[in-house]
């Protein structure tokens, strides 16, 4: 089938997605050079389609831009997504207008991403507005930014012709007719071994929606929606459909693992719905939980939200809301996990045998053995004053200091406005402020010969940093601590609720060794309590 044929049933929406299929992955230099073994007449791979049954609904367009009717009956694209919805993307100018387009030299026959350099050069020419335009009018563009020989121009235009061929390029069709859907489940799986390799979640998804083509993918949905409207929108939520997918597999089946193939526990759509309503409502007072007491906002999220997965499965297991006691612990168990990294190496592996402790307990409480397997990585769950030292804002330690701090509802250090994720207005949203400012500290640190990577390291220190809103973080610019403590009269008891030190000895950049020292001081033992008041065991247990 031809290129141009493509693009016009993706225009009708006559090439649709089913649900199992992920969304678009594909990076510009992938979509370079797509294009070019196109140009150059080098294979691309086939496309496998898919005729559906009458009444199949698990499908969506390929291009949110396509409004035409279909003329036949859509069929859905089991391989070949990236490849056509690259290729819509640049004949319909839409790499275009994300300043994502490819480029092509007239002179070396080269595709370029566009760039800043090559949008200044008028031999690098735009792929879109050869497929849109035509060669001729391509050509004639170049002449009028550059005088060019007639040799030139027929050179030029002879390349630009070969490039508009790419419309007529033939892409071969596999087409899979009265395939039954889980016969296409396999195929994809299989298909999808190979290239920009599927992950677990997305393939167990695929064999799941075979019983439940609509609700569920509508229920995840409606899930993922709720909670961006929670954490402001979607860039700021850490969830997606993969963690949703192990959330429901740690509920229903009790590990944090994807099956191969469903088992009895989600076999029918009864099951996987029963299954889907309790992950949801455990999904909801956990993250409740953890929103009403950390207040966790854009700039500061989980280090890894892995951590949420067993004790969402620890939530369901009981089948009723926590306890304030069980609350406690549920806290205490996420700042611990995330500071001491216990789901970021092997994670599947860790949540695993976290979750399936929840089937020995009986509904009873599983933080005693959770923290015996940490413990097994590290005996000492106390932080100790090395573990903050050199540590910055892409720190899990940065949410344990947010922790303790939010807990001594802290103030703007200008007037009374608490710190708060909530805060109306761009202005009075949450900054991660430099208590030293960045620009201060590189030029005293820069006059005593060290490297980039040391100052650096020593400037975004967690010690170094507090929590203001915006408006107070422009307002200080890169004044000395003891100049804006002074001109904007900040007590001393804002200071303590951020755990920085008062003494004015401090709070001059000659003094910066000791103030990181001092403040980490009291960051460590701020957070030693928080960890012993929630999990008193961590205090007296040892192996």
């Amino acid at each position: 089938m031809r290129v141009t044929e493509i693009l016009e049933k993706v225009d009708r929406q006559e090439f649709q997605l089913p649900e199992l299929q992920r969304g678009y992955v594909w990076s510009p230099r992938q979509v370079r050079d797509l294009v070019e073994s196109l140009y150059k007449d080098y294979p691309v791979g086939q496309i496998l389609l898919w005729l559906p049954p009458p009444g199949f609904e698990a499908e969506r367009p390929l291009s949110i831009e396509s409004r035409a009717a279909p003329l036949y009956q859509p069929k859905l694209v089991l391989d070949g997504q990236q490849r056509i919805t690259s290729l819509h993307r640049l004949a319909r100018g839409r790499f275009k207008r994300e300043n994502k387009d490819i480029l092509f030299n007239v002179n070396d026959d080269k595709f370029q991403v566009e760039s800043p350099a090559t949008r200044a050069e008028p031999l690098w020419v735009s792929v879109t507005d050869v497929l849109q335009k035509g060669a001729v009018d391509t050509v004639d563009g170049i002449g009028k930014s550059k005088t060019l020989e007639l040799d030139e121009y027929r050179r030029y235009l002879k390349k630009l012709n070969a490039l508009e061929q790419i419309l007529g390029r033939d892409i071969p069709i596999q087409d899979l007719a009265g395939k039954q859907y889980s016969d296409v489940c396999q195929i994809f799986k299989i298909v999808n071994s190979k290239g920009t390799r599927l992950r677990a979640a997305d393939l167990f998804l695929a064999e799941l929606i075979l019983q439940v083509p609509k609700r569920l993918t509508q229920a995840f949905d409606e899930e993922l929606r709720s909670l961006d409207s929670l954490y402001g929108g979607r860039k700021h939520n850490q969830f997606d459909t993969r963690l949703l997918a192990r959330c429901f597999v740690a509920v229903a089946l009790g590990q944090a693992s994807f099956p191969e193939r469903l088992t009895s526990g989600i076999d029918s759509e009864q099951k996987v719905m029963e299954h889907w309503k309790l992950t949801h409502d455990s999904i909801d007072r956990v993250v409740n939980l953890i929103r009403s007491q950390f207040n966790l906002f854009g700039l500061l999220q989980l280090p890894s939200v892995n951590a949420l997965v067993p004790l969402i499965a620890y939530e369901a297991s009981k089948q009723r809301s926590s306890t304030p006691p069980e609350e406690r612990r549920m806290l205490g168990w996420l700042v611990l996990a995330s500071i001491w990294g216990r789901y970021s190496g092997s994670a599947e592996t860790e949540m695993n045998r976290d979750v399936e402790a929840l089937a020995n307990q009986s509904g009873g409480d599983p933080f005693a053995t959770w923290l015996n397997n940490l413990r097994r990585d590290r005996a000492q769950l106390k932080v100790d004053l090395k573990d903050l030292e050199g540590k910055g804002a892409g720190s899990p330690f940065l949410l344990a200091s947010w922790v303790v701090i939010y807990r001594n509802h802290p103030r703007d250090w200008f007037g009374e406005l608490r710190i708060e994720g909530e805060n109306i207005g761009s202005k009075y949203q949450v900054n991660i402020h430099h208590i030293f400012p960045k620009a201060l500290l590189h030029s005293y640190f820069k006059d005593l010969g060290l490297d980039q990577h040391d100052s650096s390291t020593r400037i975004n220190d967690v010690s170094n940093l507090a929590f203001i809103i915006k408006r107070t973080n422009v307002w200080i610019g890169k004044k000395n601590p003891s100049q804006y403590f002074h001109e904007y009269s900040i007590g001393n008891d804002k200071l303590a609720e951020q755990f920085v030190p008062d003494d004015p000895r401090l709070l001059t950049v000659d003094s910066y060794d000791e103030f990181p020292r001092t403040r980490r001081a009291r960051l460590t033992a701020a957070i030693n309590e928080f960890l012993e008041e929630h999990l008193p065991e961590i205090a007296t247990q040892r192996i």
